[in-house]
């Protein structure tokens, strides 16, 4: 498949319109159009900005590697990624708090990992 094909593809399985991820890198949807046909040619930059703003690896839109696996690392990484950026926005009061609550979680059964996971 061609970068054009696998942007148009990432964009598919993420559920983002060109209009989007055009807004996302600061583009015209006309250009993210163009990109996906393969009538213009992609900066490595702005492949990763594109890359970045579909969640995946450069080189999963290079055609590197499959784009079942990056969607699978993202996806198991998902709370992780939102844990860290929640707890970027606080401020060091707020983030020793944060640490606090999560040790408090880790004591609920409820709430920890069983041997099997």
């Amino acid at each position: 498949m061609t970068v054009g094909e696998n942007i148009y593809k990432a964009r598919k399985e993420k559920g983002i319109t060109q209009e989007e991820l055009a807004n996302r890198i600061g583009v015209k949807r006309s250009i993210i159009s163009k990109y996906e046909n393969g009538s213009v040619q992609i900066s490595t930059s702005t492949l990763k900005k594109i890359a970045d703003a579909l969640e995946v690896s450069p080189t999963v839109l290079m055609d590197w590697e499959p784009i079942e696996n990056a969607f699978q690392q993202w996806a198991d990484n998902y709370y992780k990624n939102n844990l860290i950026g929640a707890f970027d926005k606080l401020n060091e009061e707020g983030q020793k708090v944060a640490v606090e609550r999560v040790e408090e979680l880790t004591e609920i059964s409820k709430y920890t990992k069983n041997d099997k996971e």
